[in-house]
């Protein structure tokens, strides 16, 4: 074996840790159907709100891919949410979540390096969703809950769904100023 194997091999080795750490829930947590988006945000069907990037950092750091993110379609996460995603790097995509209802926006805590499992009909979104690949993602998987009453993106840590803590929501808030 090669140097550059063993290199590899002693790297993807020392991502284990951080990356059980992240998500340590069983596969029956992650099911789309136990964290349903509520009738009202689904039945939600315009007018569609411009996003508000001006409110936090983040958002106007990347006002312009937020703004044409937001415009391209109608909602697609958690009912009346847009996901927008934009390259960040080789091998790093940043996301943002727009409301296109209040026009509402936030950019995710984590950055992915598989993309992002959502559903239209679901809260629960999936950074970097388990699959086949065959090598170690920096970051991930992640997942995180739409919190309606809280208007912010939830880590979720438990399968029942009730201890979950803020996603760095503090540095990230939906809610205005």
């Amino acid at each position: 074996m090669g140097l550059s194997r063993w290199l590899l091999l002693l790297l993807g080795a020392a991502a284990l840790p951080g990356q059980a750490m992240e998500m340590q829930l069983p596969a029956r947590c992650l099911d789309f159907g136990k964290y349903p988006a509520s009738r009202a945000a689904l039945a939600f069907r315009g007018p569609y709100v411009p996003p508000r990037v001006m409110e936090n950092r983040e958002t106007r750091l990347f006002r312009t891919r937020i703004r044409t993110g937001a415009a391209e379609g109608p909602p697609d996460f958690a009912g009346h949410l847009r996901l927008v995603s934009w390259g960040c790097g080789s091998g790093c995509i940043q996301h943002a979540v727009v409301s296109l209802k209040s026009g509402r926006a936030q950019v995710l805590p984590y950055t992915s390096e598989m993309g992002l499992s959502y559903r239209r009909d679901s809260r629960l979104l999936l950074v970097n969703p388990p699959g086949e690949e065959p090598y170690v993602l920096a970051d991930g998987p992640v997942a995180l809950v739409w919190d309606e009453g809280r208007q912010a993106m939830v880590l979720l840590r438990s399968c029942d769904g009730k201890a979950m803590a803020r996603a760095e929501s503090a540095r990230h808030p939906m809610a205005p100023p």
